[in-house]
């Protein structure tokens, strides 16, 4: 398994701030990379996912050409835990 990727944000609960945080660090991972033209135009499918907010969707279509494989892992992990945020719980005993 290769090393995470490190970064200075910090996530704290998964509340619809920690929800936020995580696809938007995913999302401007894609824009740094691709820029807004190639990720509109290139990735329309990621995009109806993104809008819709399909996060697991998001996570199955942001593999990109270029980023080595543990940047593009780490970019599909924030979309994978911003579907999991998402996710509603239900409560035991309800």
């Amino acid at each position: 398994m290769s090393e995470p990727v490190k970064t200075d944000v910090v996530i704290i609960g998964a509340g619809p701030i920690g929800l936020f945080a995580v696809f938007e660090l995913g999302l401007l991972d894609m824009i740094y990379n691709l820029g807004v033209t190639g990720l509109f135009n290139g990735f329309p499918s990621f995009m109806s996912y993104v809008q819709n907010q399909n996060w697991a969707g998001a996570a199955t279509q942001c593999l990109r050409n270029g980023p080595s494989p543990q940047r593009n892992d780490w970019t599909r992990q924030q979309f994978l835990a911003a579907a999991a945020a998402a996710t509603p719980t239900v409560p035991p005993n309800s």
